[in-house]
């Protein structure tokens, strides 16, 4: 079963043993919730696995003889991999320790690859493209169109400095100046992509076959990402512009390091793991 960004897959015993006593000896931590609320995180004392019958000691502090009577969702994570099953309280002890039992189906759950993720209207970032005056006329032409002919500009704005990008940050037309910058608030990125709004003399700057260089200002932290390449240029229906023709930009570059961990962190501060225990709520009924 598949959700927004993730994929659950069933798990037999004898796979999720050696992880449940890795859990224990690393005195792990699981969080336990009722369909609808919100999850309660139990540190792990101790385990018991007898043929089906897995059982793990758990204790928090809300414990109380209402937990008996629950169906209970449990998820924990080891060496970056999600663990979900369902279970029961079967027994309370003292201080505030119990044992749950485990229902003899547990899944573990595949992220998809470079999860989007949405920065408007909650961030500030911005794509900015480094462009020269096309000497025939008033056209814009992005300088790695013609790379060789261009390379001492080229080079100036592989040095563009952080403190240039910031200083036209919150601008999103052409420098009128020098027609040197231009930028456009992201919308929604991932590791190796994002996407913005253009107007349709923009949009025309974006075709198949060429390859762009973008320095992206990411909540004031600058990125350089290389080789981007046009994956669509579509209409956009914004109604809030009336009748102004806007267009959808998507591209793809090459994986940055630095820019992947930016954005896996802010994927999963968004998530929280909400997202995944909702599918999980919902795949397991």
């Amino acid at each position: 079963m598949e959700g927004p960004n993730s994929n659950f897959v069933e798990l037999k015993w004898d796979e999720i043993s050696d992880s449940l006593a890795d859990l224990v000896s690393a005195g792990g931590a699981v969080k336990i919730w009722a369909k609808g609320e919100v999850p309660d995180l139990c540190t792990v004392t101790n385990s018991h696995s007898e043929d089906t019958d897995q059982q793990l000691r758990l204790k928090n502090s809300h414990i109380s003889e209402e937990w008996l009577e629950k169906d209970f969702y449990i998820q924990f994570d080891l060496q970056s991999v999600e663990y979900f099953s369902k279970g029961k309280v079967v027994e309370i002890l003292e201080d505030n320790e119990f044992w749950f039992e485990m229902n003899p189906h547990v899944f573990r759950v595949e992220k998809r690859e470079n999860p989007r993720v949405q920065t408007y209207p909650n961030f500030q970032v911005y794509a900015y493209f480094k462009v020269s005056q096309d000497s025939a006329g008033d056209n814009l032409v992005f300088i790695n169109k013609h790379i060789e002919e261009n390379h001492k500009i080229f080079k100036k704005f592989k040095k563009l400095t952080e403190k240039e990008i910031l200083e036209v940050q919150d601008s999103t037309d052409v420098d009128k100046s020098n027609n040197e910058i231009l930028g456009f608030r992201v919308l929604d990125l991932s590791a190796n992509g994002i996407s913005f709004l253009t107007n349709k003399k923009e949009s025309e700057y974006f075709v198949d076959n060429q390859s762009y260089e973008i320095t992206l200002s990411f909540e004031g932290d600058v990125y350089h990402l290389s080789n981007a390449k046009l994956v669509y240029n579509v209409d956009y229906v914004n109604p809030r512009a009336g009748n102004v023709a806007m267009y959808k930009i998507g591209l793809s570059f090459d994986r940055d390091k630095n820019f992947a961990k930016r954005v896996d962190e802010l994927e999963a501060r968004q998530n929280d793991g909400g997202q995944v225990l909702k599918d999980f709520e919902n795949f397991a009924e």
